[in-house]
């Protein structure tokens, strides 16, 4: 992550200490926010994302609750939570930030497109088939590859085409 005016840090998530941001060099903590349920046994396995001055998490455990969490880190070490989705939202699948808006695909297939400034939801649908994999962009179509091989293609608009 390479926030601006600022020297560049390493982001990572984990259930247990939510977002956390080193320094590449020494590994020492820049920043961290506990944003996640560290008394329960969840899984932080998507990559965490940047859009804009957000840096966006997610975590969860594939019969409970899951989180996507976006947090405003600031020059003096001080970060903020800026919003937070819990509901039909993915946890293995990285998202993909494109523009001012993120798309995501659950594993039980609710792909959503997601203002990243505000964490609005513009629109939801379902793609039907269950997912692991991580959507990718090409041009303006998001790619979601199903677990039984069969690929979706989304338009990345704010619509659901």
């Amino acid at each position: 992550y390479q926030p601006t005016g600022r020297p560049a840090e390493i982001i990572f998530t984990n259930w247990q200490h939510g977002i956390t941001a080193v320094e590449p060099r020494t590994g020492k903590v820049k920043w961290e926010i506990s944003c996640f349920e560290p008394q329960k046994q969840e899984r932080a396995i998507a990559s965490p994302i940047v859009a804009g001055d957000l840096v966006i998490g997610t975590c969860g455990f594939v019969t409970a609750q899951k989180h996507f969490v976006a947090v405003r880190p600031t020059a003096d070490g001080k970060v903020e939570e800026v919003w937070r989705l819990e509901k039909a939202v993915a946890y293995m699948p990285t998202p993909i930030v494109h523009g001012d808006r993120i798309y995501s695909c659950s594993e039980l297939g609710v792909f959503s497109c997601i203002e990243a400034k505000t964490g609005k939801v513009i629109w939801q649908d379902r793609l039907n088939n269950e997912f692991s994999a991580s959507p990718v962009l090409a041009g303006n179509v998001v790619y979601c590859t199903a677990n039984d091989g069969e690929v979706f293609a989304v338009e990345a608009s704010d619509a659901f085409k």
